[in-house]
């Protein structure tokens, strides 16, 4: 990855989890976070100074239009800033994007709390 920031996965999960359960009242304890760094990409003209940040959220079926643009305008603003220095230094694209599905294709099993 050639973005300037050392990422504290933690705080950055923690801050996109706050805004899910704030934004479109989504279960803390079902919040689930990952990162897939790639080695190899190409973006643009190839250049060492391009790089890209592309989350993607998924959401069960429910809430508003309206939700679901307001946690995608915030999560973007955060990571605007989480990643303000390489914006300033490099060619940065950073999106966000939020899926819902219908919980009737979502399966998964968990401990009784």
């Amino acid at each position: 990855a050639n973005i300037k920031e050392k990422v504290d996965l933690k705080e950055l999960f923690s801050s996109v989890h706050r805004v899910l359960v704030d934004v479109v009242n989504a279960d803390l304890f079902r919040c689930q976070s990952r990162v897939i760094a790639y080695d190899n990409f190409y973006l643009g003209e190839g250049l060492p100074q391009e790089c890209f940040i592309y989350l993607e959220i998924h959401l069960l079926e429910g809430r508003s239009e309206l939700q679901l643009q307001e946690a995608g305008n915030e999560i973007l603003k955060l990571l605007e800033n989480y990643f303000a220095c390489s914006l300033e230094e490099f060619n940065v694209q950073i999106a966000v994007r939020v899926v819902e599905f219908p919980s009737s294709h979502y399966f998964k099993i968990e401990s009784k709390r």
